[in-house]
């Protein structure tokens, strides 16, 4: 991160972005048409899929990253940590070219067939929730104990093979649109350079998509801004002083690259009249188009913190007191487009409940905004350990 992008001067102001960090869901059940097919997935067994880290997809991630790019930066090799979030370019969807609907996204949940199965899911919703969008979620990177080397990286090592075990936690009808939750746990697989820790988990993602259905003719212009519930405005832009900033401008290429990286077909990444006009987001701005991928804006966050721990002598001092960050939770709110300068802003929130260690473990430490044209597009909170 470039030092002008970075603030480091600590606001003792009691801020609160407990709404970004909590209630990502919300607390319906459904007794329609859909609940079959929420019995179905909500009851399946985990499904394992197991992946080789390999170094070319780790660096080229690196190459593509806003907060990495433009900088002299030490590309990772065999052996390394992988980039906390960045598991996210690997784990490729496996659905073939007739299993897309016309959105690029996976119709294997719409209409399962004998020989497609439910193998590989992509757990989205039944007609008539065609609209897919991610929501929101978290990471998690649970403390390592008992490592065999003490001097070993921890967390997902390039060149390891690694389980992905999914379930679909909770399945909701609310204001009409569906919310999936799915848990995803990753861990060592063994073979590879992972060394000891079989069976150990590494990460924890939650993802949260939402699924509406389709603008009716004639109203492409009046879609909710905001994907978890229509009605509701983004939070509002947080006033300075920052503990730190980011900005960068999405490009085309950027989301190309992104989406190639992590095998995503969905067309609202790259076809500005299908985002405009057929996902309505028209009225969202004057200067809609492609829409940049809530992963990615997430992934930008999990880097800027990252590199405030590493750059900043606040950060250092938490991480010297062994305060990497433990979990990462983030919130959609309003769709973001290409080639709109977007900010991150961060501020650093003082230890609520000193001492008492059940309710220090809840409060966020630094919670973030994504902000464009003036509009708050996502909301995110980091814990430390």
């Amino acid at each position: 991160m470039n030092a002008r992008n970075i603030a480091s001067k600590l606001n003792p102001q009691r801020t609160s972005c407990r709404s970004a960090a909590r209630n990502l869901s919300t607390s319906s059940s459904s007794n329609s048409s859909i609940a079959p097919w929420i019995q179905r997935l909500t009851t399946t067994p985990p499904k394992p899929s197991i992946d080789l880290i390999d170094l070319e997809r780790a660096q080229q991630l690196c190459r593509v990253l806003p907060t990495r790019t433009g900088q002299s930066q030490v590309l990772p090799e065999w052996g390394d940590a992988l980039g906390k979030g960045h598991h996210l370019a690997y784990f490729w969807p496996k659905n073939e070219n007739e299993q897309l609907g016309e959105d690029g996204s996976s119709t294997v949940s719409l209409s399962p067939r004998p020989a497609w199965g439910l193998e590989f899911p992509d757990y989205n919703a039944p007609y008539p929730y065609t609209r897919r969008m991610w929501a929101g979620g978290s990471f998690e990177w649970p403390a390592s104990s008992g490592q065999a080397d003490p001097g070993a990286p921890e967390g997902i090592i390039i060149g390891s093979s690694i389980r992905e075990q999914t379930s679909v936690q909770k399945i909701e009808e609310k204001g009409g649109m569906v919310f999936v939750h799915q848990l995803k746990e990753f861990s060592l697989d063994g073979g590879g350079r992972g060394g000891s820790g079989k069976g150990r988990t590494l990460v924890k993602e939650i993802r949260m998509h939402v699924f509406r259905q389709p603008v009716s003719a004639g109203s492409a212009g009046t879609s909710s801004e905001t994907p978890t519930k229509a009605a509701k405005k983004p939070p509002p832009v947080p006033s300075p002083p920052y503990d730190l900033s980011f900005s960068f401008t999405p490009s085309l290429p950027l989301l190309f690259r992104f989406s190639a990286l992590t095998f995503n077909a969905h067309r609202i990444h790259y076809d500005a009249t299908w985002a405009r006009e057929t996902e309505g987001h028209a009225s969202s701005s004057p200067h809609a188009g492609p829409v940049v991928h809530g992963p990615l804006s997430a992934l930008v966050c999990v880097e800027v913190v990252e590199q405030w721990l590493q750059m900043t002598s606040e950060g250092r001092e938490r991480a010297k007191q062994g305060g990497g960050m433990r979990r990462f939770e983030y919130r959609a709110t309003s769709p973001m487009f290409v080639d709109r300068r977007i900010e991150v802003f961060g501020r650093l929130l003082p230890v609520e409940g000193e001492g008492e260690a059940e309710a220090e473990a809840e409060v966020p430490r630094l919670c973030l905004w994504v902000v464009q044209d003036g509009k708050v597009g996502m909301t995110a909170a980091a814990y430390f350990h």
